[in-house]
């Protein structure tokens, strides 16, 4: 590692912006990427609900929908869907290579707001090894897409057909389903690798460089939008042999740990700032923000001592990307019969502030040392 004079004068709050936009633009890249996949998804799509429309009319004008006129509707948007996955599969490609030369650039952009001199991987180094698209999982999942939906299609119908519902109805259920949850899954699908190929990006460098990267640090966005699993890991320290690994479509970050100035013997450097961890950050806010952010119940087992802040990082496993961290629900925090009774608390009581939701119970920052 080799300092630059001019990064070394640099205080400690400019630093912190500096590493904020970063953080910015990383998210901000990616949007801008996904967004024309998810207006080219949303074109395809339109043949897909076109079609379904179509057979639909004919299901409104039967005065009874028989098993074979269900069939038929179940097995024209099977075929639908099936023909919309080579889209599925192109925007996912796509986005997966350009996310990983996003992941490069935003790693070197973090080392060198770091003030380090690195080295940076070939891109195409990189994306030998990432490869989601091509995984024998991910195209499985392609492969059941349309049967996916079918399925729940004819599952709406029996369920409704069961009920006396007429055709009609049944046809706007059917509507409904097809209009939200195929294209966001779709949606979801590629996003995600998208995502998981950026940060494959970004451990690529931090690998490459680990001469002066000593792991990096989980980052959340902090926002209204962030899951209580994410804010949960916010802080918190992990080695450049681990990928950030939050749940689908998740925003998070990674932040490289480098050496201090002094571990380098200097004492006129600023270090990166210290990234506080999130239950550090949750406790600093209004009472009345934790309430809303975490939700009543939640919040008043929270202030109780029912669970650790820490649990709410709930791990499961997905096929495509292994281990994956998930929000952890009141139920599976404090059992079934605990959960109801906050609800039912939530719901009735006038909750009285306590000042021990205010008092870390644990170090409130993140240090980093060279071991």
């Amino acid at each position: 590692m080799f300092p630059r004079s001019n990064e070394r004068r640099l205080s400690a709050s400019q630093r912190a912006e500096l590493v904020r936009r970063s953080e910015a633009r990383f998210r901000q890249a990616l949007a801008t990427e996904a967004i024309d996949a998810a207006e080219r998804l949303q074109r395809a799509y339109r043949g897909v609900l076109k079609a379904t429309d179509t057979r639909l009319k004919e299901v409104k004008g039967d005065r009874l929908l028989t098993p074979a006129g269900t069939q038929r509707l179940v097995d024209g948007i099977r075929a639908e869907l099936d023909g919309l996955t080579a889209e599925i599969e192109a925007q996912a490609r796509r986005l997966q290579d350009g996310a990983i030369k996003t992941g490069l650039a935003m790693g070197a952009e973090a080392l060198d707001t770091a003030g380090v001199l690195f080295g940076r991987p070939a891109v195409e180094s990189v994306q030998a090894l990432v490869n989601y698209v091509d995984s024998s999982a991910f195209q499985q999942r392609l492969q059941q897409y349309g049967d996916t939906y079918a399925n729940e299609v004819a599952d709406t119908i029996l369920a409704m057909a069961a009920q006396g519902k007429d055709p009609a109805k049944i046809a706007r259920a059917v509507t409904r389903l097809m209009r939200g949850q195929p294209l966001n899954d779709a949606q979801r699908m590629v996003r995600t690798v998208q995502l998981y190929a950026a940060r494959r990006g970004q451990q690529a460098i931090f690998q490459k460089n680990s001469d002066v990267v000593l792991g990096w640090v989980w980052s959340s966005a902090r926002d209204k939008r962030t899951c209580f699993g994410c804010l949960a890991k916010h802080g918190s320290k992990h080695p450049i042999t681990e990928v950030l690994n939050d749940h689908h479509l998740g925003r998070c970050a990674m932040v490289p740990m480098t050496p201090s100035w002094a571990d380098l013997g200097f004492e006129d450097g600023t270090d990166l700032p210290v990234i506080e961890t999130g239950e550090a950050w949750f406790r600093a806010q209004p009472e009345a923000e934790q309430r809303q952010q975490m939700g009543p119940a939640l919040w008043m087992a929270y202030r109780d001592g029912a669970f650790t802040f820490d649990q709410l990082a709930q791990p499961y496993q997905n096929d495509v990307y292994g281990e994956m961290i998930g929000e952890a629900s009141l139920t599976e925090l404090i059992g079934e019969a605990a959960a109801r009774e906050y609800v039912r608390q939530a719901r009735t009581a006038t909750v009285v502030s306590r000042p021990t939701i205010s008092t870390p119970s644990q170090p409130a920052y993140v240090t980093v040392k060279v071991q």
